[in-house]
């Protein structure tokens, strides 16, 4: 749906085809790193039944790319500095209670999650600043 609004309603391809690229390295970072690092699940009885490896927590790099995504989306847009911090209140509240509920529900060390976050809390801001670049590229070759 965002991607929908992003490119056929709001025009913005370039933050379409990051969008994309964003995801997509989100997943590619932490499927690669799980078979490296072959980290184990907590031991103990665990809420809901998952399998593979726990480092990093895949839901936590999901949930703060995807949302750490849309922030800087709406931030781009919102102009007023009180809607700008309660979306940003918002989202920290959801990246940090999914990973709460990752440890919860006994599939997660605490150090998955925050493993997670420190990925790709990087991968995100990587992302930024490559955003960030190109359009004053482009702004600079348009004046």
């Amino acid at each position: 749906m965002l991607l929908f609004y992003l490119y056929f309603m709001m025009k913005d391809r370039l933050m379409s085809v990051l969008f994309i690229v964003t995801m997509l390295g989100e997943r590619l970072l932490g499927e690669g790193l799980k078979p490296l690092l072959r980290r184990s699940r907590p031991n103990g009885q665990h809420l809901i039944e998952v399998d593979g490896h726990s480092f990093p927590s895949q839901h936590a790099m999901n949930t703060f790319v995807l949302y750490g995504f849309l922030l800087f989306i709406l931030w781009r847009h919102v102009k007023n500095k009180k809607m700008k911090v309660l979306l940003t209140l918002i989202v920290i509240t959801i990246i940090l209670v999914m990973g709460l509920s990752r440890i919860y529900l006994g599939v997660h060390h605490p150090s998955d999650v925050i493993g997670g976050y420190l990925i790709s809390g990087f991968w995100l801001t990587m992302v930024i600043l490559y955003a960030r670049y190109y359009e004053e590229k482009n702004k600079l070759r348009d004046s």
